[in-house]
């Protein structure tokens, strides 16, 4: 039978132009943490196609070259490195990937990942992705399954198991090793801010703790047959949380309806056709006040409105009713404020 022999650029983790296919450049792939990873390829056009007797034999070359415990999971593709297997697509990424060095780094840059500080082969825990050679040349990444096996995709060549330094010399595997596991991120609560009364939002858990229940504020209304779904039933502040082992662990304070507004300012004036007065209108600091609408009828006065504030002129002696509307995205509020004018 024909050996199929492996050029050696074939299994470097870097692309290079004499092997690069068609690969184009994508900012769509993201750390745990949300980081577009840079040097992130996407392949198409050319790539290896083998027939199961090709793979048979691939197989078995590979394993007179780094010994019988090599068992081939996937075939040889320009499709994804060791990087974008170790890094992405084994963590569930969407994405079939070639992540090219340094772009890898991203991950414990932005801390996503963090390092195992003293850790072997033998007390990395499972699943930590290890970095081969890390202060050398040895650039490559693998997935630790247990101790002493490990799956890596070999450049363009195939996706192994294998032992830790049962792989190409190229990868430096007798060098130190980094171990490093994906960081522990908080629970978070994510959906809107506002909740109209009548109207149900959804709110979603972020990096879920296992087991947790939802709370909410009395001015929402839960769906039972849908957890994290709430319909507003009353103005004012409000707020969505869960609990895990009886501790709050996340929450996300939001706004109910129509937002609260009140009127500051005199109520005993002189009447004067050139003195004004300033009146103030105070809301909740995450009611979500988009505008202000300030009204005085009756034709004995007038009032100019300034957002927040307003300035008021009250030309003759006599009761006057001022209005403030404050306008959100559930509608709008109004407060009324009584000035006495004398001459």
């Amino acid at each position: 039978m024909k050996r199929i022999f492996v050029i050696i650029t074939l299994v470097l983790c870097n692309l290079y132009a004499s092997i690069a296919q068609t690969h184009t450049l994508t900012t769509l792939v993201k750390t745990p943490k949300g980081s577009t990873v840079p040097n992130a390829y996407i392949h198409s056009g050319y790539d290896f196609n083998y027939n199961s007797s090709q793979l048979a034999a691939y197989e078995a070359e590979m394993k007179m070259l780094y010994g019988s415990n090599l068992v081939l999971l996937g075939p040889p593709t320009y499709a994804y490195n060791c990087h974008g297997y170790a890094w992405h697509m084994s963590d569930g990424g969407l994405y079939t990937v070639w992540i090219n060095t340094p772009g890898y780094k991203i991950y414990w840059e932005d801390g996503s990942y963090v390092k195992v500080v003293g850790a072997t082969d033998a007390t990395a825990p499972n699943g930590a992705i290890v970095v081969y050679d890390p202060n050398g040349t040895g650039d490559h990444t693998a997935v630790k399954i247990s101790t002493g096996i490990y799956v890596s995709k070999w450049g363009a060549m195939g996706l192994w198991q294998h032992p830790p330094n049962a792989c190409p010399s190229i990868y430096n595997a007798s060098s130190p090793k980094n171990f490093y596991v994906k960081a522990v991120l908080p629970p978070s609560l994510s959906g809107p801010g506002f909740v109209c009364v009548g109207t149900q939002e959804t709110f979603i858990v972020n990096n879920p703790p296992g087991a947790y229940s939802w709370v909410a504020s009395s001015n929402l209304t839960p769906d039972a047959g849908n957890p994290g779904k709430y319909t507003g039933n009353a103005n004012g502040a409000g707020y969505v949380s869960i609990i895990s082992g009886g501790v709050e662990v996340a929450r996300k304070s939001i706004w109910v309806g129509k937002p609260d507004v009140s009127v500051s300012g005199p109520t005993y004036v002189q009447a004067s056709s050139y003195n004004s007065h300033t009146y103030y209108a105070s809301v909740s600091s995450n009611a979500g006040v988009t505008s202000y609408n300030w009204l005085m009828p009756g034709g004995n006065g007038a009032i100019y409105g300034y957002g927040h504030y307003a300035n008021a002129y009250f030309y003759n002696e006599a009761t006057y009713r001022m209005e403030c509307q404050a306008v959100n995205t559930c509608g709008s509020s109004s407060a009324y404020h009584y000035i006495s004018a004398y001459d």
